[in-house]
Parts: C-alpha cells; structure tokens; sequence
C-alpha cells in the first residue's frame, strides 16, 4: 500500500483571509477598542430580494474580523494556473515518488503534475515497487491536493 504524504494546511496561517484589508475597515469604525466595529445592513433580517425598496434595512455593528473575508482566499491550491515555483514544490515534490502517467504523458515533474491535475481521473499511478493505486489510495491521493494549501499573504 503506498503511503500518501500528510497535507501541507499550513495551520499556523490564517484561513479565514479578508478580502479588503482589515485596516482599510478601520476608517469607518464607530467604537474604540482592540475590536474596531461596522455598521453594516443585515440582509439576513428582513430583505426582500424580489422588492428591496420594502425590505427591513435592519443596521447592525459588525466586528470587522467577521465580515469581507473567505476561507483560504489568498491561498494557492493544486492545480491553479499561476503557481510560483516555491509553491510547486511544496505541493507535488511529495508525489514525484510515484510513477504518474496521464494520455500517455509521463507526469514527472510538479510542473506537468500541475498542468494536468484537473485530469486526476485519468491518472494512473504506481507506486515506488510498480504496483497500481487502489481506488482508495487515489482517493486518499485526491484529498491530500484538496487540502494542502500555500499560503500567500502579501505582509507589506
């Protein structure tokens, strides 16, 4: 059985990621404090979308932590079409252990890994020894890609 590589989740690294900037967020705080607020309208009260103009505009504060930000926004995944390369080889030097092969196509760099992970369905892959992934193992192969991540958080 061929031992899948533990993914690279890098925990120590925010998932939750804004999308403006939180310091931008500051100018429009109504309190003082370590947790700067927003008034923003709440369309999870009262909004009507088929008539907006009858809607509840319910304001409420939000804390600008909660708001404007995404699960791994900021990330780069398997598979994305801009990679640098640092990224490239966090991700897939793990997998070159095995023998990948997609269309007839040697997959034997992270670049080609890459390039072609949108295939992964097609992929055949071997282990050190030769010996075919099980579906199991592919699948375990598969959430190893979806759940390593690099972290690309401009800090400047």
């Amino acid at each position: 059985m061929a031992i899948i590589p533990a993914p690279k989740t890098h925990s120590d690294v925010a998932m939750n990621q804004h999308l403006i900037p939180r310091c931008y967020m500051k100018a429009w705080k109504h309190n003082s404090g370590n947790d700067p607020k927003v008034w923003l309208f709440d369309k999870s009260v009262g909004y009507c979308e088929s008539n907006p103009e009858n809607s509840d505009w319910t304001l409420r504060s939000f804390s600008t932590k909660e708001i404007m930000a995404k699960n791994g926004f900021h990330d780069i995944k398997a598979g994305f079409p801009y990679m640098p390369d640092e990224a490239l080889h966090e991700i897939y030097d793990d997998i070159l252990q095995f023998n990948v092969v997609c269309d007839g196509k040697n997959l034997n760099s992270p670049e080609l890994l890459n390039q072609y992970f949108y295939d992964f369905d097609k992929w055949e892959i071997k282990d050190s020894s030769g010996i075919e992934f099980t579906e199991d193992e592919k699948r375990h192969l598969k959430e190893y890609f979806n759940n390593s991540r690099w972290t690309f958080v401009e800090t400047e």
